[in-house]
């Protein structure tokens, strides 16, 4: 594999893991949050707000990295694995 290809999808695959990371992370956060509904409902908004900022920000973050990427490898070329 070409170093012009393996640095996007070395990119890709640690935005794709800190991705999962994050909306895992929400997903606790939301789960909380709802378990705090019945404490708080003030708590519960500001939660559920953050929580969906950041999956709005991951897949804004996983679309431009995949953009960069087909873009690089538009410019590029196609690699050729048979070397």
């Amino acid at each position: 594999m070409t170093a012009a290809v393996k640095k996007p999808l070395k990119v890709v695959v640690v935005a794709a893991t800190l991705s999962e990371v994050i909306v895992e992370a929400a997903t606790l956060a939301l789960a909380t949050a709802l378990w705090l509904f019945l404490y708080s409902r003030q708590v519960v908004v500001v939660v559920v707000v953050v929580v969906v900022v950041v999956v709005v920000v991951v897949v804004v973050v996983e679309v431009v990295v995949v953009v960069v990427v087909v873009v690089e490898i538009c410019v590029k070329g196609v690699p050729d694995y048979r070397q």
